[in-house]
């Protein structure tokens, strides 16, 4: 009786402890390769690992995680004992996070309260010229976009920061434009620069250009009045080899204002400098070459070089001394004609040969009514101020000259 008691009592010790080792390890389970000793040590295990959702802490604290392990909760110890020590088998886990929107946009709403509004980049002026001011990037965020991807994975706040609509990158060309314009000049091959006063280069508050182009109209006047020659002095040496200055007439160089005022525009509206420009001219007369014919007041004479050789001469009569005055200077011939009435002041008289010279109606004609010419006829019988000529010269004349032909009366 006694040995078979000993023997239930070791049969009980031998079941109990078998119980007791599958009890204990059926409390282990094997997640993801990783051996936990219970599901609270595995849950907690799982919820450090996992990656929070937002890059800033603070929002990580509206975050919260439910892990679930269905297969090892709704099993018996048999069954986890046989999982984890006969078949060495992970188990499923499912994660649930739970987001606390209200929290979050309650943070948000109090972040853009306290917080700083970006600010566009813009163009400045300094006296050098135009400069970009950049832009400022403020701390206020986009909430609604924020909100809307809630259900990514690892969300950095600061890819939601509202960010400047205009940024320095956008007004880079239009700065680039702004000073050309400031740094747009035309330098003339006589020394004068036009340049764009500062006044004449607005850049307005929708981000528009205007130009002023005002200024080239004074631009224009200046240039025009250096170039310009008409009436200038200018040297000549006479045939009797006399040095003498001429003065008024003609000739001479004109600045076309209307063309060059034209060129202005256009280079100043397209901020193309140039360098060396020489303007353009209605007429450019400046040296009297060696053709061109000469009248002396003094002598009642004139000449006919060409090229350089005097070709012919003749006696003339200029303009009644003191009433009718032949004007002096440097003139071209402006207009001929075989045959034109002359008319003024109570008389009307044909010639045969007509070269105008003058505006007012000067020139070089036959004069048939006379029989002689040169000496002091012109001091009481001279013309109404034209240069009356031989009538067989003044044939012979008409047929060696051409439009724009020099002529200087001295």
């Amino acid at each position: 009786m006694k040995k078979k008691l000993s023997f239930c009592v070791l049969l009980l010790v031998l079941i109990a402890s078998s119980f007791g080792a599958i009890y204990g390890l059926s409390r282990f389970m094997k997640v993801d390769g990783r051996i936990y000793i219970s599901i609270e040590d595995a849950k907690a295990g799982i919820s450090a690992s996992i990656e929070p959702m937002f890059v800033q802490d603070d929002l990580n604290e509206f975050v919260s995680y439910r892990i679930d392990i269905p297969e090892y909760e709704n099993s018996d110890m048999y069954h986890r004992f046989w999982q984890f020590v006969i078949l060495n088998k992970d188990y499923d886990v499912e994660v649930s996070r739970l987001i606390n929107y209200g929290g979050i946009g309650t943070y948000l709403e109090e972040l853009n309260e306290s917080g700083v509004d970006s600010e566009n980049a813009y163009i400045a002026r300094n006296d050098k010229g135009f400069y970009v001011v950049p832009e400022v990037v403020g701390t206020k965020v986009d909430i609604s976009g924020f909100v809307a991807d809630l259900n990514t994975e690892r969300i950095d706040l600061n890819n939601y920061i509202i960010q400047p609509s205009v940024k320095m990158s956008d007004l880079a060309e239009k700065c680039n434009t702004l000073n050309n314009y400031v740094n747009w000049s035309v330098a003339y091959d006589n020394g004068i620069i036009v340049k764009a006063p500062s006044e004449s280069i607005v850049y307005d508050k929708d981000g528009e250009i205007d130009l002023n182009l005002d200024f080239l109209n004074e631009s224009v006047n200046t240039i025009a009045d250096d170039y310009n020659t008409v009436g200038s002095k200018r040297n000549f040496v006479t045939s009797n080899n006399e040095k003498i200055e001429v003065k008024g007439g003609t000739w001479g160089s004109i600045v076309n204002k209307n063309d060059e005022l034209n060129f202005l525009k256009e280079s100043f509206q397209n901020a193309v400098s140039m360098k060396n420009r020489h303007p353009v001219f209605e007429s450019e007369r400046e040296d009297f070459g060696d053709t061109y014919i000469e009248v002396s007041i003094q002598e009642q004479h004139m000449w006919l070089y060409e090229s350089g050789v005097l070709t012919s001469e003749s006696d003339v009569v200029t303009g009644t001394k003191s009433r009718h005055d032949t004007p002096v200077g440097a003139y071209f011939i402006s207009e001929r004609k075989n045959g034109k009435y002359l008319t003024g002041d109570g008389y009307r008289t044909w010639v045969n040969k007509w070269m105008r010279i003058t505006n007012q109606g000067h020139g070089l004609h036959d004069a048939s009514w006379r029989g002689r010419f040169g000496g002091r006829i012109y001091e009481y019988d001279g013309s109404h101020g034209c240069i009356n000529l031989p009538h067989g010269y003044a044939k012979q004349l008409y047929e060696r000259t051409y439009w724009g032909m020099p002529v200087v009366i001295y």
